[in-house]
């Protein structure tokens, strides 16, 4: 399942890549050089003195500049031409020449109606090319139009990147919403459901927390702190393998009689995350689950005499009826660590936990996938992967304690 869930991170990892290159080949990029009032020197890389990229700066600068009431801007593919604007007037010859070799455009919006972008690719003794615009919205906005330039000069590449990342978020919600009733207790489902609807507290609720998921709803993650720490603490959840939430299942105990025929000796093992002591041998250590089995309700049937419909989603019931639970066993499990050793049993977890002499045992229970342990008034259920071996090498010490 891990590897079907990077397959789509990395799809769609892929698929943002692909769209912001898109969208890069569509920029033009500049340098503003020189500001004097509403009029400005731009300079270009020499590689975009083509008609094809000076038409999309002109496109870009028309996008730019809507909502400002007047501008003059001139292009150049040197920098240094371009600081030559400072001091037009007091040119000389060879400056004159060289900032007109390097002079390709002129932006031009005026309240007078006037927007176009004239194109001059063989400076300004050669050919022109003029461009009308339509006039778009004129305002008489009392702000400069400096401050207007300077903050949209970034807006256009800021907005594709918003608009990549909303799509990626349309992608990761669908795909979530997709899987929600087959996977919603897997690791990688739980992380890519915390990232993508993390916003309004979904991971909150599933939680059982629900003030917290109320909080995240009004103020959006907490303010997208909250949200980013629960991202990074179920990504690092998933990488573990070891889910934060409790995972809920049917469940129904299978209880089987098991032989021991084929473990003669008890196995010497390194114990998960236990700390032995004295002589203290451990004989068996793995991950398992806490099992606590609930009886609970998980839906209801109608009988009797009347007749219902389904209108718009909603059934409507008529005549004489009665409702009766259907109820279930539901286990919640809760994951740790299990190990039997020379001297004790002991399960490590965030609920269940115990650690218990083998003299402490009162009875055992063998399940197919699992041990039931008694200790006076208290039973614990432990789910793992071993089930059988487990039982045997607990059969073997408790033999040998007896004898």
């Amino acid at each position: 399942m891990r590897k079907q869930f990077f397959g789509i991170f990395s799809l769609l990892l892929l698929i943002s890549a692909e769209l912001f290159s898109q969208n890069k080949k569509d920029f033009v990029p500049y340098n503003v050089v020189v500001t004097q009032g509403n009029y400005r020197t731009v300079a270009v890389s020499k590689e975009n003195r083509t008609r094809e990229k000076l038409l999309l700066l002109g496109n870009e600068l028309e996008e730019q500049n809507k909502n400002t009431y007047q501008i003059y801007i001139l292009v150049f593919d040197d920098e240094k031409a371009a600081k030559l604007y400072s001091k037009i007037d007091n040119l000389s010859a060879s400056e004159h020449n060289f900032y007109a070799e390097h002079y390709i455009a002129t932006y031009w919006k005026s309240p007078s109606a006037r927007h176009d972008f004239t194109i001059m690719l063989d400076g300004m003794n050669g050919s022109i090319e003029k461009i009308d615009y339509k006039d778009s919205i004129k305002t008489n906005d009392s702000e400069s139009s400096e401050t207007k330039y300077e903050a949209t000069a970034t807006d256009d590449t800021i907005g594709k990147m918003v608009s990549t990342i909303f799509f990626l978020w349309i992608v990761g919600l669908i795909v979530v919403l997709c899987l929600w009733k087959k996977f919603r207790y897997k690791v990688w489902f739980e992380f890519f459901v915390a990232l993508f609807l993390g916003f309004f507290g979904v991971q909150k609720f599933r939680e059982k927390k629900i003030g917290l998921g109320v909080l995240y709803i009004f103020t959006a993650g907490c303010f997208y702190i909250g949200w980013f720490i629960d991202v990074i603490r179920y990504f690092i959840a998933a990488i573990r393998n070891k889910p934060i939430l409790p995972v809920e299942t049917t469940y129904t105990p299978k209880q089987e009689l098991i032989t021991f025929d084929d473990v003669s000796e008890l196995p010497v093992v390194q114990p998960l995350g236990l700390i032995l002591q004295g002589s203290e041998v451990c004989h068996f250590s793995e991950n398992a689950n806490y099992v606590e089995i609930k009886n609970v309700v998980v839906g209801r049937r109608t009988s009797g005499g009347g007749r219902s419909t389904r209108i718009f989603g909603i059934r409507v019931s008529a005549g004489s009826a009665y409702s009766q639970s259907v109820r279930d066993n539901i286990a919640i499990k809760t994951p740790g660590t299990f190990s039997i050793t020379s001297q004790r049993v002991v399960f490590s977890g965030m609920k269940g936990a115990f650690n218990k002499k083998l003299s402490d045992i009162t009875a055992l229970t063998g399940y197919d996938d699992g041990i039931g342990f008694q200790f006076n008034d208290k039973h614990f259920v432990i789910q793992m992967e071993n089930a059988p071996l487990a039982q045997a090498v607990l059969s073997l010490l408790l033999s040998a304690s007896q004898n």
